[in-house]
């Protein structure tokens, strides 16, 4: 189902057939809490509520343990829920352009977790269980106050994109991180 793009403020659906959505896109539009009506499709695989104002995600939202795909991007959020690590199948998390400085510890739950996509946040530090995510491909972390190097980078080996540009990482810090994974940008504001 597609309401993106509509001025839409909420909605409502009937709850005729909604156990068959499989998608829900309401990107773009000026929405400010994920309505209730959503936390209760269990069969949702793919929701995309970006660009919105969306100011928080209610903890209920773990109750959707099929999603794959989760899209948060442009939000006015500033954390995610400290269970939020309870979705067995997602492999795209997307948290960019929101004002988020702490990640859960709980993400490192996401076992399948393939694109992490957290630009242009307030993040200060990654958390040390989050380099447990072996299935790793892509990893963007651009603009956000990052500065800390940890020996847990090396396990990220599987990556094929990973991009830490416009942090507070120091030059010699870049070049250990380099050393243990492949860095598709990592330039300066970094010191």
């Amino acid at each position: 189902m597609d309401l993106s793009e509509n001025s839409l403020t909420n909605f409502k659906i009937g709850t005729q057939n909604q156990t068959k959505l499989r998608e829900i896109n309401f990107s773009s539009n000026s929405i400010i809490e994920i309505p209730e009506i959503i936390l209760n499709m269990k069969g949702l695989e793919i929701i995309d509520m970006g660009m919105n104002e969306i100011t928080s995600i209610p903890d209920s939202l773990i109750k959707l343990t099929n999603l794959r795909k989760l899209i948060l991007n442009h939000n006015k959020l500033t954390s995610l829920p400290k269970d939020f690590g309870a979705f067995p199948y997602l492999t795209h998390l997307g948290i960019s352009h929101t004002k988020i400085r702490h990640l859960p510890v709980s993400i490192a739950n996401l076992t399948n977790l393939e694109i992490f996509e957290a630009n242009n946040n307030n993040i200060v530090e990654i958390p040390e269980d989050l380099f447990k995510l072996k299935k790793l491909s892509k990893v963007t972390l651009n603009n956000n106050y990052l500065s800390k190097y940890s020996e847990s980078f090396k396990n990220w080996s599987n990556l094929k994109e990973f991009n830490i540009k416009n942090n507070d990482f120091d030059k010699a810090t870049i070049e250990k991180i380099k050393g243990n994974i492949p860095v598709t940008e990592a330039d300066r504001k970094n010191k």
